[in-house]
């Protein structure tokens, strides 16, 4: 399944958006009181997922379960863009940072463009979860 979003903020309102994007459907915003902080722009940009164990102290899985990393098979997001000072789309560049605290449950790549020049900057991730620790 793909889903293209686009988050981007209304420059005469200041409002954040969420959009589906091949649709063009305006799923929502927040307020852009929610985001003082980001009222002059920001310095980084950070994206990602999360999985919480339960009272059992299993994980969930995440993505599509897998671990391998794979671009066949583990979960991925792609054309992975911001938008600058001057309203135009880029792609990361520079230093990026990773952080993966369970990787014996869950896996992590980022990958300029997943070996292929049309899809930008994209991540893989994924894992079966489990007893992953504390």
């Amino acid at each position: 399944m793909i889903v293209k979003i686009l988050i981007y903020q209304d420059q005469p309102t200041g409002n954040w958006w969420l959009v589906l994007s091949d649709d063009n459907v305006f799923v929502g915003y927040w307020p852009k009181e929610l985001f003082n902080h980001l009222s002059g722009g920001a310095e980084t940009v950070a994206w990602g997922g999360i999985a919480i164990a339960g009272k059992n102290g299993n994980s969930p899985p995440m993505g599509s379960g897998l671990l391998n990393l794979s671009f066949r098979s583990t979960c991925y997001i792609r054309n992975i863009q911001y938008v600058d000072t001057q309203n135009k789309f880029r792609n990361p560049d520079g230093a990026l940072e990773q952080h993966l605290d369970r990787s014996t449950c869950y896996g992590l790549k980022d990958w300029k463009n997943c070996g292929r020049k049309e899809m930008y900057y994209c991540i893989l991730f994924g894992g079966e979860g489990g007893r992953c620790g504390d």
